[in-house]
């Protein structure tokens, strides 16, 4: 019996620092520049093209410029595909995120809506008033099928329609950007623009900070905003922070019972 509190013992652990096994792709596109970290350390550093911020990640990197102008493809290593031309008339646009088979974005500075577009960013539409006029990061959340969006020390979460489902405030004062979600974990990351402006912060879907890493080997001074990790729904809801901890007593429990039966 002592094998379940030893099972429990590891899953308290676990819970304790959520490790970071997905590959975050951060963008500064006035600095056309595409970062790759994994664990808080610095991959790799891939140029890219003038203002390409917003991302859609599925098996390759479909990176939009920020006026709506162009996509350019690459690899997730980073290698160049190609390109597409778009029919522009969009300014400031930030983030994006994969949705299945759309994306979505948005942006400051005045951007008040969400838009959707088909995968390859083509077919812009105005899928909702979003909530804030300067949205610094979005993402898919194929879990609950839900958008959470940042901005500053706020974070939304939403319908693909816009429906308003929560929000809730970030703990330390950051200034949140490139929102990304990750399907390993069931939870969600951002680059955290104060606090030295070289912080990746993995948080819960209710906003709670889970872990802050110090970016070894980040270049500094940058302007990050698009962000994200690679779509992939897992094959079962993840359990979530709060639910690894409810297995995690639970198995104690069963532990301290059996282990009376058996006394």
């Amino acid at each position: 019996m002592r094998g379940i509190a030893a099972i429990a013992f590891s899953l308290v652990i676990s819970v304790s620092a959520f490790a970071q096994t997905m590959s975050y792709y951060l963008f500064d596109g006035d600095s056309q520049k595409m970062y790759i970290v994994q664990g808080g350390v610095l991959q790799s550093t891939v140029t890219t093209f003038d203002t390409g911020y917003p991302p859609a990640i599925r098996t390759t990197i479909r990176l939009l410029d920020r006026h709506y102008d162009s996509m350019h493809e690459y690899s997730l290593a980073g290698a160049p595909i190609g390109s597409n031309v778009l029919p522009g008339g969009i300014d400031q646009l930030l983030d994006g995120t994969a949705a299945g088979n759309e994306n979505y974005m948005a942006g400051c500075c005045g951007v008040s809506n969400v838009y959707r577009t088909n995968a390859d960013w083509s077919g812009e539409t105005i899928a909702f008033a979003a909530p804030s006029s300067s949205i610094a990061g979005i993402t898919f959340d194929p879990v609950s099928g839900h958008l959470f969006m940042v901005n500053g020390s706020s974070l939304w979460e939403t319908t693909t329609t816009g429906t308003p489902v929560a929000n809730h405030s970030l703990p330390n004062s950051p200034s949140a950007t490139a929102l990304a979600y990750e399907s390993s974990s069931d939870t969600l990351w951002y680059f955290d623009q104060n606090n030295g402006n070289n912080k990746v912060v993995q948080i819960s879907k209710a906003g709670a900070e889970l872990q802050r890493l110090t970016v070894t080997g980040w270049p500094g001074g940058t302007n990050v905003f698009g962000g994200e990790m690679a779509s992939a729904a897992p094959p079962v809801p993840a359990l979530g922070h709060a639910g690894l901890l409810a297995l995690a007593a639970v198995l104690a429990l069963a532990g301290v019972v059996v282990l009376r039966r058996m006394s």
